[in-house]
């Protein structure tokens, strides 16, 4: 199946046309702004995700060498699809793993709760430390390149709307 990045680039042209005459359907029978606005909460969301992500990964490169520690992974396609459904609990309750901790509040509520998920290893060291530094440095860079990619993206969007700008000044 195809990203859909193509069928967003061929609609950019019926886009450009219409997109100031409000109400303005597309080919497929849609309303533009609308199909634009939700372009931009996807860019939005997916940019903050990946940052998100970026830090999770971060963390465990950090950790390599710390006693027991457990590597955590970020499950982006269940955050994205979670995150775009709005089903996102903003102040989630913080399961509490001692009676002295202090109750608290989901410090990053554009993270769902459920798309984190300790990451299962091959083989965990002696110390009981479960990162794995080939798999965290190749998610790190797959995920930065990702990162691009959709900054790319959505500075594609915006400099689509500052051409068209433009020509209508």
């Amino acid at each position: 199946r195809c990203c859909g990045l193509h069928e967003r680039r061929a609609d950019r042209g019926a886009r450009r046309k219409t997109s100031m005459t409000g109400g303005a359907k597309g080919p497929d029978g849609h309303d533009l702004q609308s199909r634009q606005a939700d372009e931009h909460r996807f860019n939005e969301v997916a940019l903050s995700l990946r940052a998100k992500r970026q830090t999770v990964l971060a963390a465990n490169i950090a950790n390599a060498d710390t006693p027991h520690y457990k590597a955590v992974e970020l499950d982006f396609g269940a955050a994205l699809r979670e995150a775009l459904q709005g089903d996102l609990r903003a102040n989630a309750e913080l399961k509490s793993t001692h009676p002295a901790h202090h109750p608290g509040q989901q410090t990053d509520p554009s993270v769902p709760t459920t798309a984190l998920f300790y990451r299962s290893v091959e083989q965990p060291s002696l110390d009981g430390n479960t990162v794995d530094l080939a798999t965290e440095n190749a998610q790190f860079a797959h995920n930065a390149l990702m990162y691009s990619f959709a900054v790319e993206r959505a500075l594609g969007e915006y400099r689509d709307m500052i051409e068209l700008l433009k020509k209508l000044t």
